[in-house]
């Protein structure tokens, strides 16, 4: 992900690794990023849907998906490439 549009338009920002913990009400994106630092007892950060779609989208939409071994991945009929903001 592009961490410079990730913050917003205009900010510059090389590759960074984050986690996608969920959503809010009205689908923002709450992120826990290993390379920031947070308010005491905070555990994530929440970013604008639109900057984490254009940041996401700087890396060709690329995820890593983690999970238990053993653990059934779900199918998806999701079309990555009509992810919009």
């Amino acid at each position: 992900m592009n961490y410079g549009l990730l913050k917003g338009p205009g900010q510059k920002g090389d590759g960074h690794l984050v986690v996608c913990n969920g959503f809010t009400a009205n689908g923002d994106v709450l992120i826990a990023d290993p390379g920031q630092r947070t308010e005491a007892g905070q555990k994530y950060r929440v970013f604008p849907r639109a900057n984490v779609v254009a940041g996401w989208g700087a890396s060709h939409n690329t995820v890593y998906l983690i999970y238990p071994e053993g653990f059934a991945i779900p199918a998806s009929s999701a079309n990555w490439d009509d992810i919009k903001g």
